[in-house]
């Protein structure tokens, strides 16, 4: 009897224990995929352009579009640099820009060459993210002067009268990608007298002295020549047409020829329309 009773009394402590031991495998089975090991996120990204070069006269501005691209598991911010010898003249519309995994953004690259520049230069650009991560892509530029200088002669009165005001049409177009101001002055290339600085002004009179076209367009300049009474023979001039930005220069020669004839006439008056006139006699007759 007293060996049962012992063995009854430790019943409950067993009991105790295996309960404990249940719990104890409930608890670890239920949370062992919380205390697994964490994988490591990934940030990726690719940035490329759709041109890899750039050809862009002097005094114009090319332009080029960048892509970039999160392929990585993790949203991030960004940033956009450049540098190298081209990074004076770049511009960016959007230099700083939030992607998410997956999203591709894209930005827009401005190259504006100085005017008289030329020849070959790199400009970098780096985009960076918040995670220390960072691409570069190198673009080449190449710069030229470009002629942008196109001036034609419409319409002349080439033959007046002395005394008489001759106009004179020319056509000004800017092939170019660029605005560009164009400058203009009449020149006397020869004739049979060499106009004064003064009165070869007064005589050629411009609609504009200087007109600004913008790209792909065409202007009008109107030329009004109105030499002094005195003057006739043939004058050889010349439209001179400079690009204020781009340098170029050209001359268009145009002629007046001014007649050696004057109209004129006169008349008598009623009272003398019976005037008789003797042959052979000089006779005065009074004229208005």
């Amino acid at each position: 009897m007293v060996m049962k009773a012992q063995f009854t009394a430790k019943m409950p402590k067993i009991q105790q224990i295996m309960k404990l031991f249940l719990a104890l495998f409930l608890i670890s089975f239920l949370f062992t995929p919380l205390l697994a090991p964490a994988q490591a996120v990934q940030e990726q990204f690719q940035v490329y352009p759709e041109y890899e070069q750039l050809n862009v006269c002097s005094c114009a501005t090319a332009k080029n579009r960048i892509f970039i691209e999160n392929t990585g598991d993790t949203a991030s911010r960004f940033v956009t640099t450049e540098s190298g010898a081209g990074a004076p003249y770049t511009d960016y519309t959007d230099g700083r820009f939030s992607l998410k995994p997956g999203e591709r953004h894209e930005i827009t690259q401005f190259v504006t060459v100085p005017c008289k520049k030329e020849g070959s230069f790199t400009v970098n650009t780096t985009v960076s993210s918040v995670f220390d991560q960072s691409a570069t892509i190198a673009t080449k530029v190449n710069a030229k002067s470009c002629e942008n200088l196109q001036v034609q002669l419409k319409k002349a009165q080439s033959v007046t009268p002395p005394c008489t005001p001759a106009p004179f049409e020319f056509t000004v177009r800017n092939p170019s990608g660029f605005f560009e101001v164009y400058q203009f002055e009449v020149l006397q290339i020869a004739g049979p007298r060499m106009l004064a600085e003064e009165e070869l002004r007064n005589a050629a009179i411009l609609s504009k002295q200087e007109r600004v076209v913008a790209p792909g367009k065409t202007e009008t300049l109107s030329l009004i020549m109105h030499l002094p009474c005195g003057e006739y023979g043939q004058y050889d001039f010349s439209l001179g047409v400079k690009t204020k930005n781009s340098g170029f220069a050209v001359e268009i020669p145009f002629t007046l020829t001014i007649a050696q004839h004057y109209a004129y006439g006169f008349s008598a008056p009623l009272s003398l329309k019976d005037m008789p006139i003797c042959k052979d006699f000089g006779t005065e007759v009074p004229t208005v």
